[in-house]
């Protein structure tokens, strides 16, 4: 039986009490691999650190910590929570002393986790995505500069690849936290006239295109009772997405669209949001190599009627790619 292995990169001059070195040759000659754990059953797939130290990993059904020890090193692993099987902890993030995890069908939120390490519930924030294959549906996640957690979702119908479906789009219904705030409409505590079309260089003149605030014309989620948690619902058409939510689970909204499998989430310093789309093995010839792709609110990735420029010039509408020469990809996440 096969055995999963936790390799850490870090500074050689730390302690490493609870580590094995490795024969692995790393570039940089400050930084050394080791070994600080090993499973012949636990699939080690998520890592996250908080800024202590603490090392969070998430595998097949578990979310494990490793706190660190006396000498510097780390403990043994200690299990934090264990779910069904095959649940898949595909990413783990941090904010204060809560974590939050993605999963293949869910979004969840562990009050008290960083720290607790008895009587870890979490408390599921999004969900509504078909339970699909591991490596489809919820794949990661990262902070946001306004606070909200951004989540990319792969799309749910994998099987596509035979062209004799009218329409790819899938039609999903996704459930998250009711609050009171109208679907479409800034932070609450903003002014009501934060965030709309503004006037630039005078009043507007007759054929000017520049849209007016629409007043009235939002809505309210709708709200449903399942078992005896209510919820509210946003409908979603479409294939892979990103979409942002408050960290109390509430005010869902769609950020990014048209893509495939957008496997890795991470801002850069100055927010800019990225992610590398996983192409599409079964038909190479049009969608490969893989995309790495900066995500802007509003756009639109063409999956699957288009993948890069490269590979239809004629098509005006492909957003470029940052990288269109990475090769076949199947990434797990990024940084």
């Amino acid at each position: 039986m096969p055995r999963f292995w936790l390799a850490f990169v870090g500074l050689s001059l730390a302690a490493t009490s609870f580590a094995e070195d490795l024969d692995y040759h790393v570039t940089d000659p400050d930084l050394k691999v080791v070994r600080l754990d090993s499973s012949p059953d636990a699939s080690f797939l998520s890592v996250r650190t908080d800024t202590t130290g603490r090392i969070f990993v998430g595998g097949r059904k578990t979310l494990y910590v490793y706190d660190i020890d006396e000498a510097g090193g780390y403990k043994p692993r200690h299990l934090l929570c264990e779910f069904p099987d095959h649940t898949w902890v595909n990413d783990i993030e941090v904010r204060g002393d809560d974590l939050y995890i993605v999963t293949v069908s869910a979004v969840y939120q562990l009050p008290g986790a960083r720290v607790k390490r008895e009587g870890v519930q979490p408390e599921r924030l999004l969900w509504g995505v078909p339970n699909g294959h591991v490596h489809q549906c919820f794949h990661a996640c990262a902070w946001g500069p306004e606070g909200d957690l951004y989540v990319s979702m792969g799309d749910p119908l994998w099987y596509y690849g035979d062209f004799s479906r009218p329409d790819h789009w899938g039609h999903w219904t996704m459930f998250f936290k009711p609050d009171s705030v109208v679907r479409g409409s800034p932070d609450p505590a903003q002014p009501p006239t934060e965030g709309l079309p503004k006037k630039v260089g005078g009043e507007k003149k007759e054929g000017d295109l520049r849209s007016e605030p629409r007043r009235g014309q939002e809505t309210r989620a709708e709200r449903v009772r399942v078992g005896n948690t209510d919820w509210a619902t946003m409908p979603y058409n479409g294939v892979g997405a990103v979409f942002r939510i408050r960290p109390d689970g509430t005010n869902l909204r769609s950020f990014s669209r048209g893509l495939r499998n957008p496997c890795g989430l991470c801002f850069d310093k100055n927010w800019n949001l990225f992610t590398n789309d996983n192409d599409h093995e079964g038909l190479p010839s049009l969608y490969a190599p893989g995309r790495l792709l900066h995500v802007t609110e509003g756009s639109y990735f063409s999956w699957p009627r288009g993948w890069l420029q490269s590979k239809t010039p004629d098509r005006a509408d492909i957003l470029p790619a940052v990288n269109d020469e990475m090769g076949r990809a199947v990434p797990v996440l990024q940084t």
